[in-house]
């Protein structure tokens, strides 16, 4: 619930500006951008359970989100895996 309280919080101050980057730079604070990604790239190292729970706490609160933080941590997990 933490994420809706949150998102719907910020959501009256910050939609008039631009929400994606606003977005962006909050889940990237609180490790949710790649939360899979072992430490040693930069990421949480959390495993994906971790995982699926965050990005159902963020979706409840937003969908759109959620698919924000679906394609970063894809993307960046399917580059890692190539090292």
């Amino acid at each position: 619930m933490y994420a809706c309280s949150l998102q719907l919080k910020l959501a009256k101050v910050y939609n008039w500006m631009n929400p994606f980057v606003f977005k962006v730079k909050k889940l990237g604070d609180l490790g949710l951008m790649c939360v899979t990604v072992p430490e040693k790239y930069g990421g949480t190292g959390l495993d994906y359970l971790a995982y699926a729970i965050a990005m159902e706490e963020i979706s409840r609160g937003c969908g759109g989100t959620g698919c924000i933080m679906t394609a970063v941590n894809v993307s960046v997990q399917m580059t890692i895996s190539y090292l």
